[in-house]
């Protein structure tokens, strides 16, 4: 396939036999907890048996307790499906973070009130900033980061269908990956990959900055000024995706300069918060009648929005469901 825009999440990478499912990584940061990876911790009381002593330094990153903090706080947050579940995707863990009850883990009655039983608004300030190095995205991205790197190590299977239709100098690829799982075994040029949300190599050691994130941010209803804080690790958790989209500019300006005709997505799983991204692509194509590829574990959720989209823009779309393995095509009219 030539003047091809392929679109690809964590499903390209897990169909290609890589261990980069959300439960894997959830896994991995119990392991280094050194808790079983197997349950649910929704229970504070029960992960934490006593009291933490909130104004320990924590050194190199989310060891022992800290990363236990982080789990509570995923685990609590879970809503479609359990954290530890395999089906549980990327996208979900990202809806999750828009909803960490953070507040819970300040739930400590010695920090909270005084002497007499009052609540002491200060102390619980003090509480909570000190948590923000706790909880810090900049920690969690750490682990994240490692535990690509781990990915890395393994060799994936190779898809020849994919590869064969990845073929053509003018084709484009979008990968929400952190992996390099394209250029370093489909061989396709890094000049035609754009990263959106960055990624991790281990063998060019190049740094990069990897996003995620939820879309909507919450207020809390805590004594002033540990609202402030949790609001400002809320924050650190949103994804700034209109900035993402203004410093990959370039990339939507290749859009409108060049012949795409068609759009491939495959893995992708077409969540809220990166509707934008895909918007704007569609309003960057020069042909009025795209003709759009998705995969079958994708289409339901892809074609309903795609069609909302293109219709907003007046494209007149035809879409194709492909099945696996042997990449069957099925014609999927936009008023089907």
């Amino acid at each position: 396939m030539d003047d091809t825009l392929f679109v690809l999440g964590n499903g390209f990478d897990i169909h290609s036999c890589l261990p980069t499912r959300f439960c894997q990584f959830r896994k991995f940061v119990c392991e280094r907890a050194d808790i079983n990876p197997g349950r649910v911790y929704n229970d504070m009381d029960k992960l934490f048996p006593e009291s933490m002593n909130f104004q320990q330094d924590p050194k190199g990153g989310l060891n022992g307790p800290y990363m236990k903090i982080w789990i509570y706080l995923l685990d609590s947050a879970s809503k479609e499906c359990s954290a530890y579940d395999p089906d549980k995707y990327w996208a979900d863990f990202e809806e999750d973070l828009g909803g960490l009850p953070y507040e819970d883990v300040l739930d400590q009655p010695e920090i909270q009130f005084d002497s007499e039983g009052d609540e002491d608004p200060f102390q619980t300030g003090e509480a909570s900033q000190s948590m923000e190095q706790y909880i810090s995205v900049n920690m969690l991205t750490k682990e994240l980061r490692e535990w690509i790197e781990n990915v890395e190590e393994t060799s994936p299977e190779i898809d020849k269908n994919l590869a064969e239709r990845f073929k053509g100098h003018n084709n484009m690829f979008l990968s929400f990956n952190y992996t390099n799982t394209l250029e370093k075994w489909y061989g396709i040029d890094y000049t035609q990959v754009t990263h959106i949300h960055g990624f991790v190599d281990n063998e060019t050691q190049v740094p990069d900055t990897i996003i995620f994130g939820h879309k909507d941010n919450d207020s809390y209803n805590m004594p002033a000024p540990s609202e402030e804080y949790m609001s400002d690790i809320d924050q650190e958790t949103l994804k700034p995706v209109l900035d993402i989209i203004s410093k990959h500019e370039y990339f939507y300006k290749n859009i409108m300069a060049s012949n795409l005709k068609s759009l491939f997505f495959y893995g992708f799983s077409f969540s809220e918060v990166d509707s934008p991204y895909i918007e704007k692509i569609l309003k960057s194509i020069t042909t009025s009648k795209p003709i759009i590829y998705i995969n079958k574990m994708s289409f339901e959720a892809g074609i309903y929005y795609l069609k909302h989209v293109c219709a907003k823009l007046g494209l007149n779309a035809v879409f194709y469901k492909i099945s696996d393995p042997q990449f069957t095509i099925q014609v999927q009219h936009p008023d089907d």
